[in-house]
């Protein structure tokens, strides 16, 4: 049974990469990465500043990269998070550098992408950069 398992298993094997025996330590593909938790994953995911590992650690002992321009990069420059995501209440740096300098808006404000302007809402999708990343001016009909 044990046999059928693994063999099922391992005939996976050409899309992921599979143990060798019961409760041995997973080996990855040369072209895969292993994760702490002995999860594999594409070796481009490795410090891409997404957390592709269920625990983290292809994001752990990184050089410092520059993130894409839809993510944020935190404070101690080894992890990037989604824009949407900073400054929303809840800590996703480890340093909580993505919940430090944020605005609160009033009730008929708008706040910019930078998550450190508010504008009124007349001034948004104007025409008129008002926002110094442009967030103002997108996704208008």
């Amino acid at each position: 049974m044990r046999f059928t398992a693994f063999y099922q298993l391992c005939i996976l094997a050409i899309f992921v990469p599979c143990t060798t025996a019961e409760g041995a330590n997973l080996t990855c593909s040369p072209t895969w990465w292993q994760c702490n938790n002995n999860q594999c994953i594409w070796n481009a995911n490795r410090c891409n500043g997404d957390i592709d590992c269920g625990d983290g650690s292809d994001e752990i002992n990184c050089e410092q990269w520059t993130c894409r321009p839809d993510m944020w990069q935190c404070g101690d420059n080894y992890l990037c998070i989604w824009k949407y995501r900073r400054c929303d209440g809840n800590n996703h740096c480890a340093d909580g550098s993505d919940e430090e300098n944020c605005v609160s808006c009033s009730y008929r404000a708008w706040k910019c992408s930078n998550v450190t302007t508010c504008i009124t809402s007349s001034q948004r999708c104007d025409d008129i950069t008002d926002c110094g990343d442009g967030s103002d001016e997108q996704n208008c009909a």
